[in-house]
């Protein structure tokens, strides 16, 4: 069986804050942790198209899909990571439209707040990651996003 796609949103707000879902732990270390929106790719879906879709079930915000930021393999998913900006941050209630997602928690996080490290985040380089896109803007080539 083939790796598992997957498209994830990385939702940034006016002042550059990024929605984070926590969920009840992960398989890595069993503590929660805290993660872009997204899921996976549908027989004859594009990742553009699941990323609408995810954005839409998860959170009801309907945006543009904007460029791809990152890719990231997770313990055989592989991931595409795509930016969405927002005109507001919305506040998220958990578990969202989409009852069948397990989140326990959505937050709008500055890189600051990142930075302190109170849980587990993924990919773990994200304050690094979104540092350099709030600086620089996307990518011309999708960064490697690590773990």
């Amino acid at each position: 069986m083939g790796d598992r796609e997957a498209a994830k949103l990385v939702v940034l707000d006016p002042s550059g804050r990024v929605l984070l879902f926590r969920y009840p732990h992960s398989d890595e270390s069993g503590q929660p942790f805290w993660t872009v929106p997204g899921g996976g790719v549908k027989p004859g879906e594009t990742h553009e198209e699941a990323a609408e879709r995810e954005l839409r079930e998860e959170t009801s915000i309907r945006a543009e899909i904007g460029p791809l930021l990152w890719t990231r393999m997770d313990s055989g998913q592989k991931e595409r990571h795509y930016l969405v900006r927002v005109p507001e941050a919305v506040p998220i209630e958990a578990p969202g439209p989409d009852p069948s997602e397990p989140f326990t928690e959505a937050r709008w996080w500055s890189v600051e707040e990142l930075e302190s490290g109170v849980e587990d985040v993924f990919p773990r380089r994200l304050s690094t990651l979104l540092r350099i896109l709030l600086v620089e803007g996307p990518p011309s080539v999708p960064l490697d996003a690590g773990i």
